[in-house]
């Protein structure tokens, strides 16, 4: 592997192997490899007594405007596998960015006392009415419809 293959960050090397990232200790090539994961998933890697999240490593490693200090800065998993830190799956975003990404979000509920399926989202912070229907599909056709419209997600760096 040639020299240009790799980045330097806090004293590791990283380079890419297929999806698999590895890092290396800058003498002796020492692998650190899986560290602990975290009770919510994220892989976790120990420098200098500090507990880092791998992701967040790998960001400011390719990504030099990427300040791993800023937790206003959020690393978005955008396939939800939150130990696929390989730079195509990463980026930088916002809370708010972060949030649109989520998995499982239904977007509509049966209202029992219309007996309707009512179909919302939330748009900056504020919840947003998209209608009632008849049928669970149209609710989830107006939904999807909207997360297209209103949930892009722009990358800060």
């Amino acid at each position: 592997m040639e020299d240009e293959d790799y980045r330097e960050y806090m004293g590791l090397r990283f380079w890419w192997s297929g999806k698999v990232m590895r890092h290396f200790k800058s003498k002796g090539w020492t692998v650190v490899e899986n560290t602990a994961n975290s009770a919510d998933g994220y892989n976790q890697i120990m420098i200098n007594g500090k507990s880092w999240q791998r992701h967040r490593l790998v960001m400011a490693a390719y990504k030099p405007a990427f300040d791993i200090n800023n937790l206003k800065h959020f690393i978005d998993h955008i396939d939800h596998n939150r130990i696929n830190n390989s730079m195509n799956n990463l980026r930088v975003v916002t809370n708010s960015g972060n949030q649109m990404n989520r998995r499982n979000t239904k977007g509509y509920t049966w209202h029992k006392r219309k007996r309707k399926w009512c179909a919302a989202i939330r748009k900056e912070g504020k919840r947003k009415h998209l209608g009632l229907f008849d049928t669970e599909e149209e609710a989830r056709a107006a939904y999807l419809t909207a997360k297209a419209k209103y949930h892009v997600i722009e990358e800060l760096c």
